[in-house]
C-alpha cells in the first residue's frame, strides 16, 4: 500500500511532519506565495480591456442601455443583456436572456395569482423581443407564439411596472 505525500507547506497554527515550524519560515512561505501571485501572468490578455475599475463607466453596459432607450424598453433589461453576454453563441445569450426577463416576471407575480408554484408560459412584447433580437442577431429562429390557455401576454407596461418596484 502506499502512502499519501505530506505537504512540504505547512499550515499556520499546525506542525510539519510532528515538529513545530518556527514563525520565520510561515512568512517566509507567505512573502514566496505573494511573490509568485505577482509574477503569474494574466491568463487571457483579452480580459484586461474587458475589465474596468470601480467608478469607470463600462461600455457595453451604456451600449445595452441605449438599445434599451431605443426600443422603449425599461433600462433594467440591459444589465441582464449585459450577463447574458458573456456566453459563448448568441442562441444561448438570447435564450439566457429571456430566462433571466422570466425570473424577474415571477419573482413580481406578473400574471400569477394566489401561491402558484409553477411559472406560466410569458409571450414577450415585440418591442422586447426586436431588442434582444438585434443586440444577439445570429441564427435567430421565428418561433410562433403559444397559444393555449396558461399563456401570459406581457406588455411594456407590465415590463416598466416592475423597474419601479
Amino acid at each position: 500500500m502506499y502512502q499519501r505525500a505530506r505537504s512540504p507547506v505547512a499550515l499556520p497554527g499546525r506542525e510539519r511532519y510532528g515538529n513545530a515550524q518556527s514563525t520565520d519560515s510561515q512568512s517566509e512561505v507567505t512573502l514566496s506565495a505573494a511573490q509568485r501571485r505577482k509574477k503569474r501572468p494574466l491568463e487571457d490578455p483579452g480580459a484586461a480591456a474587458v475589465q474596468t475599475p470601480r467608478g469607470a463607466p463600462d461600455l457595453h453596459m451604456d451600449m445595452y442601455a441605449e438599445h434599451c432607450r431605443t426600443f422603449s424598453v425599461p433600462v433594467w433589461v440591459a444589465s441582464l443583456l449585459h450577463t447574458a453576454s458573456r456566453l459563448r453563441s448568441d442562441r444561448a445569450r438570447r435564450k439566457k436572456v429571456y430566462k433571466l426577463i422570466k425570473c424577474r416576471l415571477f419573482q413580481h407575480r406578473v400574471g400569477c395569482s394566489g401561491d402558484v408554484q409553477v411559472c406560466p408560459t410569458y409571450v414577450f412584447p415585440a418591442a422586447l423581443k426586436e431588442l434582444v433580437r438585434t443586440v444577439f442577431p445570429q441564427d435567430v429562429c421565428n418561433y410562433p407564439d403559444p397559444s393555449h390557455a396558461k399563456v401570459i401576454h406581457v406588455t411594456l407596461e407590465d415590463l416598466n411596472a416592475i423597474s419601479a418596484k
